[in-house]
């Protein structure tokens, strides 16, 4: 677009601007996540032109009231006399704006990338500040810096709005899809690892006297107990694959519960052309997490191998019979009692498979299974009320109108299995407390504390059992209502209530906003437990009832910000860029400010600070490290293609496009985008010289150097700074 003359002749030096905001805008956010920081960056841009546009205006009078007409009268292209008076102004001006930005940086997170454009801006207008003599050449630089921005901003919301769009419902929706098929697996891998307990003999004891078990032993070939060994390390790998997989499994889980209670604040407040209203979104996601909860929860395989561990038995030859006998028979139940939750576990799996299938392809979340002719006119079918259902389990499928009482057969079933495994773990409890009166069997009495652990352990998997299915069972039929009122039956133009549209407004400026955060801002946010743990109570002062008593706590709350660890660091910002910043206002150095192009090592300090130690080193690194590949890149951008233009500017795109895959890592997307920007200001001011000619390009002062020159200055810049 630059190649255009209209643009290249209108915006001359400031034209590379245009490229790096629309990075910056990150058109890749979802649409509504984009308007969000859309309107948050038409804000910055707009409030810091107004403050640069009076910063300039201020340092020009400040130069007008203190020296003589000659020295702001000077001819055109031809650079005014210093004057210390107009560059103090400018350092003040940008000490206190570099302050007040990262302050509002640390204390709201949605305003963390339009603090990145208000930086640039402001940081550009200042240091250019002491070269203006006029009020005209600053209203023209800071109308031209404005415009740049502004049409940076359009073309990424172009781009975000018309190129392949995705919008945070669509993100919603597939998270809500990866959940249910995690949720899936995970009562899958659990039915497994069930199954392992129920099929060996975990419980067993040694019924034997010690010579007769030493003698077997002995009377083993080699082979065998070689083969033996083998069999006993093979089945004690399989169950710890299964347990890795649940505990990764339960991991994905949790990091994909989390991903989705971020969405969809953004999902329900989005205007979308679909089905699902917010309310919709907001119940379907409570009624997946509540099954989430007893799913996970159920994942207790350390218990179980805990337990089984504790069931193995020496008897020997003086064990009297009585024991014996009721060691055997607490044996066979208990292995009675673990089959019987496998069962009631494989119900529930079952269960839990189809409830969520069918609640999936009710609501579209899940695509529709591909059938056949006779099993879609056997479920389109109404197959009467006294059908029996029992007979046609194999026909009525997930996404039929008679699922939901299949389903409800199942629970049936579930909850009468469970109430056999509580009648069955019944007789040894009972047997054990009656032996426990005995004094002389010890044996007996001792293991009342283990049975009374397995028991409480089997009622809380009953509870979760029972909890699971009753969760399914109201998604079931919540998909099932939503089907039936017509909701599902054609697409509508979908707009957030007022009530989503306030809670979204009085959120922006919380602490707890659900802008995008950066990991480094997020460490100064504080969890909230209630309004009991919001604030502070001063039991010296009662509440405020008057207006003057409104007033003074105004004044504390101010006393209280400034001392704030935000204040403090944006204090800290401040101080570090006005070490670079002081070249660009002292006269013997402002000269070299301007050809060594240390404004970027300013945006660079502004931008690579964080509030801890450790995400600063990481960030250092993360800016090397990007400004290093930047570098390289356009070097073989540049010289690939023989310094052709348009072959430049395609393989520009393409390194971009390479680059944004890399936005999937969020701990790498610092790094990408300064990747992204040395390219673009390395590349298009080379663009930008060949375009406009050299004379034009140097107008400002700024000397013009080589690519390859150019590109490793700002390396050793960023190195520095950093």
């Amino acid at each position: 677009m630059y190649q255009s003359t209209v643009i290249s002749s209108y915006f001359t030096t400031q034209g590379y601007l245009i490229a790096i905001i629309s990075v910056l805008a990150v058109a890749i956010l979802p649409r509504d996540k984009f308007i969000q920081s859309l309107i948050f960056n038409l804000l910055a841009v707009c409030v810091g032109s107004a403050i640069s546009l009076l910063a300039l205006w201020s340092s020009v009078q400040a130069r007008i009231h203190t020296s003589p007409p000659t020295s702001y009268g000077t001819t055109a292209g031809a650079s005014p006399p210093y004057n210390s008076s107009q560059s103090a102004v400018c350092a003040v001006w940008l000490f206190a704006n570099v302050w007040l930005a990262n302050f509002l940086r640390a204390k709201v997170p949605s305003f963390n990338m339009p603090v990145v454009i208000y930086s640039i801006l402001v940081t550009n207008s200042m240091t250019f500040g002491p070269r203006v003599a006029t009020t005209a050449v600053a209203e023209a630089f800071i109308r031209e810096q404005l415009l740049a921005m502004l049409f940076g901003l359009g073309i990424a919301t172009g781009t975000s709005l018309l190129i392949v769009p995705v919008s945070s419902r669509m993100v919603a929706m597939r998270e809500f899809h990866g959940l249910i098929d995690l949720l899936r697996k995970m009562v899958g891998l659990q039915q497994e690892y069930l199954a392992g307990l129920a099929g060996e003999n975990t419980f067993e004891f040694e019924t034997g006297n010690a010579q007769e078990r030493d003698g077997s032993w002995v009377k083993k070939t080699w082979k065998a107990r070689k083969a033996e060994k083998k069999a006993m390390e093979r089945g004690v790998t399989e169950e710890g694959r299964v347990f890795k997989r649940l505990k990764e499994t339960v991991g994905a889980i949790s990091v994909l519960v989390g991903k989705l209670y971020g969405n969809m604040v953004f999902a329900k407040r989005d205007v979308a052309w679909g089905k699902l209203d917010a309310a919709d979104l907001d119940e379907v996601f409570k009624l997946i997490r509540n099954i989430t909860i007893p799913i996970v929860a159920i994942n207790t395989t350390n218990t179980f191998h805990q337990l089984a561990k504790l069931q193995v038995w020496n008897v020997n030859g003086g064990t009297p019979v009585e024991i014996v006998v009721e060691k055997n028979r607490e044996n066979s139940v208990r292995e009675d009692v673990m089959k019987q939750v496998h069962t009631a576990f494989q119900i529930l799996a079952e269960v839990v498979n189809h409830g969520l299938e069918h609640a999936g392809i009710c609501l579209e979340i899940l695509p529709k299974p591909n059938v056949s002719n006779k099993s879609r006119r056997s479920g389109s079918v109404d197959l009467g009320p006294d059908i029996d259902l029992e007979a046609h389990d194999d026909e009525v499928k997930p996404g039929d109108k008679r699922f939901p009482k299949v389903m409800d057969k199942k629970l049936g079933q579930l909850y009468s299995q469970i109430g056999k495994i509580l009648r069955t773990i019944g007789s040894p409890t009972a047997a054990i407390e009656a032996s426990s009166t005995h004094p002389q069997q010890t044996a007996a009495s001792d293991s009342m504390q283990e049975n009374q652990t397995r028991l409480y352990v089997i009622l809380y998997m009953e509870q979760l059992m029972r909890a699971a299915g009753e969760a399914v069972q109201d998604l079931v039929a919540f998909a099932d209502r939503k089907v039936e009122d017509g909701t599902m039956k054609q697409n509508r133009l979908l707009f957030p209530s007022g009530h989503v549209l306030r809670n979204w407004w009085t959120g922006i400026f919380g602490e707890n906003s659900s802008g995008k955060e950066s990991s480094d801002i997020t460490e100064t946010n504080q969890a909230h437990y209630g309004d009991g743990y919001k604030e502070k109570k001063n039991p010296e002062r009662l509440p405020a009832t008057t207006t003057w008593q409104h007033v003074g706590n105004g004044l504390c709350n101010v006393s209280a910000a400034l001392g704030s660890k935000e204040s403090a660091f944006g204090l800290r910002v401040a101080c570090a860029a006005m070490t670079i910043g002081i070249l660009a206002f002292l006269e013997e150095t402002q000269v070299f400010f301007q050809d060594q192009r240390l404004f970027w090592a300013m945006i660079t300090i502004a931008l690579g600070m964080t509030i801890t130690s450790g995400q600063s080193v990481l960030g250092f690194l993360c800016r090397v490290g990007g400004t290093c590949l930047g570098m390289i890149f356009s070097l073989v951008n540049w010289y690939i293609v023989g310094q052709q233009t348009a072959g430049v500017i395609v393989f520009l795109w393409l390194f971009i496009f390479i680059e944004y895959y890399f936005f999937k890592f969020p701990r790498l997307i610092p790094a990408v985008m300064i990747t992204i920007t040395t390219q673009i200001v390395i590349i298009g001011y080379e663009l930008q010289v060949r375009r406009l000619g050299e004379a034009v390009a140097t107008s400002t002062g700024q000397p013009y150097y080589p690519q390859a020159l150019r590109a490793r200055f700002l390396v050793l810049v960023k190195m520095v700074t950093g």
